[in-house]
């Protein structure tokens, strides 16, 4: 499989996921006492996260397509490395 294909199939993997905690949540809003007066800002939130989560997941494919993920690797090892380090030195 190809690498934007992989992306593709990874993110449609995740939509159970979202929906499930979606859901969850959901269910913890409408066991809250102020939750009519929330509405407007979930609203918001809701629709800017989907536009936000759209347009970067198509940026990944597109970003996919033409160049290797060698610079994640590097970040996600150096970083993980950096908070066992830390993790360590605290005891």
């Amino acid at each position: 499989m190809r690498r934007p294909e992989a992306a593709r199939f990874s993110f449609l993997m995740s939509i159970p996921i979202m929906i499930g905690a979606g859901l969850i949540a959901l269910l913890d809003l409408t066991n809250a006492s102020n939750a009519a007066s929330q509405l407007p800002a979930l609203a918001i939130g809701f629709l800017s996260a989907a536009v936000v989560g759209y347009l970067s997941i198509r940026w990944l494919i597109g970003y996919l397509k033409e160049r290797p993920l060698t610079p994640f690797i590097v970040y996600c090892t150096a970083v993980g490395c950096l908070g066992l380090l830390i993790y360590v030195a605290r005891g």
